[in-house]
């Protein structure tokens, strides 16, 4: 299925205009095509809970960030990647009901050590360190953590405290075809 395609059709089309009646599947848009009033219905496609898992992974990058500050100072920026084991629709630690809170501290206590383990990160000097989660409590959710130093003069784009950097990596829109033309699918049943 070709999801897009260019037509050029030779058509009149002007008088573009919001429609103020837009509510009860009505079009959001009215425009005229050849004299007669047509209307668009504009939709933004969601995949994979992305906006919910966005604003989730920069509260709990911010919350280990702080975490971790409390525990170890380092004197240059790194980041920190985590990542985790679910599939890409699945909100980590939202389906997590009983254990949060512990599995949470695991992971910081994790990761600092990881941090107090690699003397070379806290003196700035180092290659991308990658930590495979060989952990009981945490390898069922995570599967590495990945440190990279940032470079003089460069900023980070994460969460962050006191040159920690939190990427926590459950906030991707990872998606397939299959996702658009379901999406695009539960759409049309939403309007009809």
């Amino acid at each position: 299925m070709r999801i897009c395609e260019k037509i050029f059709l030779k058509k009149s089309i002007k008088n573009f205009r919001h429609n103020n009646n837009d509510d009860k599947k009505n079009p959001d848009v009215l425009f005229e095509e050849d004299g007669i009033t047509k209307g668009i219905q504009i939709t933004q496609l969601q995949f994979t809970n992305h906006v919910a898992r966005k604003a989730l992974a920069d509260k709990k990058s911010q919350e280990i960030a702080d975490s971790l500050a409390r525990i170890i100072h380092i004197q240059h920026p790194v980041i920190i990647n985590i990542f985790p084991s679910t599939k890409k629709d699945i909100i980590l630690l939202s389906i997590i009901k009983k254990g949060r809170e512990k599995i949470e501290k695991a992971l910081i206590n994790f990761i600092a050590n990881i941090l107090k383990g690699n003397s070379s990160v806290l003196s700035g000097e180092f290659q991308p360190i990658h930590v495979e989660v060989e952990n009981k409590i945490l390898s069922p959710n995570y599967k590495f953590i990945a440190l990279n130093y940032v470079p003089k003069n460069g900023f980070p784009r994460f969460n962050g405290k006191g040159n920690i950097y939190i990427n926590y990596d459950f906030d991707d829109a990872a998606y397939e075809e299959n996702d658009i033309v379901s999406a695009i699918d539960a759409i049309y049943v939403k309007k009809k």
